[in-house]
């Protein structure tokens, strides 16, 4: 079975162009569904049948929640689509096992005044040293929305501010261009100033090398802290996306800035406005406080 896994594996990396975590993940989750049925006598994909996928996903949840075995069965089935895909195999044994169901929750999302005030907060305690770049990385989050390793890639020649987009690279390894509106480009202009042009990684650490994804996020985690408001890096991209919304933009062209894959996810922000048009009805009075209805 680990040839076969290593097949897969190198063609999600190799052909699809995944990015190292995502491919990680698959490994992670097709050894434990190897380990698994290894303990059944099964060692080649051929004998693997659907009951034996179902017995796997039935072990996981004594321990694991609909999410995670969500993501398992999603992996599972890619691994077996790619032998079908190859003419390893006739047909794929997790065809036809339904996914679990999961509740979808409404992104947490930070409102026009709490995310103002974040940005304040980072002028305020970033040392002077790091201000133009704390800034400029809070601020393309919520500007762009986009992802942290799709920021944390970015290259200086990836910025163009002139025309006023950045180039980033989705997931598959595409590549897109996203618009900059003039606040953040005035706030990259600034930054650039002060990191010179020397070709290179965008953001960089102290040491003047790319900066990783674990700065990042702790970067925005520690202005979230001193703002005194919850939440994260996604926190901040899906705030962008909310505020599209709640402005009147379409679910399809927020889609293609998001860089989704399915229109599903991106109806998420379509729920937010649900909640923000249940409250505002909620206002109205038809009678005085404390007055019961007939």
């Amino acid at each position: 079975m680990e040839k076969y896994i290593d097949q897969f594996l190198s063609w999600l990396s190799l052909e699809k162009g995944r990015q190292p975590s995502t491919v990680k993940s698959y490994a992670y989750e097709l050894k434990r569904f190897s380990d698994f049925i290894a303990q059944k006598g099964i060692h080649v994909p051929h004998e693997v049948k659907k009951q034996d996928i179902r017995a796997f996903l039935a072990s996981l949840a004594r321990t694991n929640d609909k999410t995670s075995r969500a993501r398992s069965l999603s992996c599972i089935r890619s691994f077996f689509e790619y032998l079908v895909r190859e003419d390893i195999l006739h047909a794929s044994p997790a065809a036809g096992i339904d996914t679990p169901s999961i509740e979808r929750k409404i992104p947490h999302c930070l409102t026009e005044r709490q995310y103002l005030h974040l940005l304040e907060i980072v002028r305020e305690y970033a040392t002077p040293s790091c201000l133009r770049r704390d800034l400029a990385i809070v601020g393309l989050f919520l500007a762009t929305g986009i992802r942290r390793a799709e920021l944390v890639a970015l290259d200086l020649a990836d910025l163009d501010l002139e025309r006023g987009y950045i180039k980033v690279r989705r997931k598959g390894g595409k590549e897109q261009l996203i618009e900059l509106n003039k606040d953040i480009q005035g706030i990259l202009s600034e930054y650039k100033e002060a990191r010179g042009n020397d070709p290179g990684p965008l953001f960089l650490s102290k040491r003047r090398k790319r900066i990783t994804g674990s700065a990042v996020y702790a970067l925005v985690k520690k202005y979230l802290f001193f703002a005194e408001l919850e939440g994260s890096v996604h926190t901040l991209r899906h705030t962008c996306f909310t505020q599209m919304a709640r402005r009147g933009v379409s679910l399809p062209v927020i889609r293609d800035i998001a860089g989704h894959s399915q229109i599903e996810t991106t109806s998420y922000y379509a729920h937010s406005l649900e909640e923000d048009r249940r409250k505002a009805v909620q206002t109205i009075r038809l009678m005085e406080e404390g007055r019961a209805a007939d």
